[in-house]
């Protein structure tokens, strides 16, 4: 298997959302965590939290991706242009990473030349649920097997952890 540059599995899913709430939006933010109660490892790059993240937490975070979700919103969204070129850099890098992306779009979203191929357009939220959900179940986390419950492990101090800057990314 591929492991993360420190050795660990790529287990965890990065999770690029909208800056402007809006239908599709919340019902792919809802399908995310309903995932993410069901086990899988989410760590979000929320554009309300925090400014443009430093390679710094962007690079450890890739290499620890089994998958990238990023949601651009159409240019007539507040802030869209600014988020949506910060997600366009952070899919870059995933696929110079050979990580798998799912780029999901409003059809107002114009798609730099580049990205026109692998981006999806959706026309209903319902649809875009659907492109993340088809994405995501073929999505390989290693070294979680869901067929069998997790255990917590022996040593409770071996999952210590002193935390990331934003706070949905703290699901441990």
């Amino acid at each position: 298997p591929v492991l993360a540059e420190d050795g660990a599995p790529k287990d965890s899913l990065l999770y690029c959302p909208t800056y402007d709430p809006f239908e599709a939006s919340s019902r792919l933010n809802s399908f995310i965590d309903e995932r993410q109660t069901r086990g899988t490892r989410v760590k979000v790059y929320d554009p309300k939290e925090s400014s443009f993240e430093p390679i710094t937490w962007l690079g450890p975070t890739l290499m620890g991706s089994a998958g990238v979700l990023v949601h651009f919103a159409g240019e007539h969204r507040s802030r869209a242009q600014v988020i949506n070129a910060r997600h366009a850099i952070t899919a870059g890098f995933a696929l110079g990473l050979e990580i798998p992306v799912l780029m999901l779009a409003e059809p107002e979203y114009k798609a730099p030349f580049d990205y026109e191929t692998l981006l999806r357009t959706y026309r209903y939220p319902r649809e875009c649920v659907h492109l993340a959900r088809t994405w995501l179940d073929g999505v390989h986390f290693e070294g979680v097997d869901w067929r069998r419950p997790r255990r917590s492990p022996r040593n409770p101090l071996v999952a210590l952890k002193f935390g990331e800057h934003v706070a949905e990314n703290e699901a441990d």
